[in-house]
């Protein structure tokens, strides 16, 4: 189950230290459904994890993204600057 949460997040780095949106939101996906059985002690980084996904799911349908849609830097996909 691990694997399977880890492997998006590797696959969504790319060489130039980009991130590929629908991969990176994989990972986030993959999260939330390891947390979840984890139960009410886990609940706080649930709600985090699942905020993320929604953050990134908007992000993911903004037609002004053009050329480059779905890609941002690891920095501002980690700090809400990018897009």
């Amino acid at each position: 189950m691990l694997g399977r949460m880890v492997r998006p997040f590797h696959a969504s780095m790319n060489p130039e230290g980009d991130v590929e949106l629908s991969q990176y939101l994989a990972g986030w996906r993959e999260l939330v459904r390891f947390l979840i059985p984890l139960g009410s002690i886990y609940a706080f980084a649930t709600s985090e994890a699942f905020a993320k996904v929604t953050a990134l799911e908007a992000l993911v349908h903004v037609p002004s993204l053009t050329a480059t849609r779905g890609r941002l830097s690891l920095s501002d996909s980690q700090t809400g600057s990018g897009a």
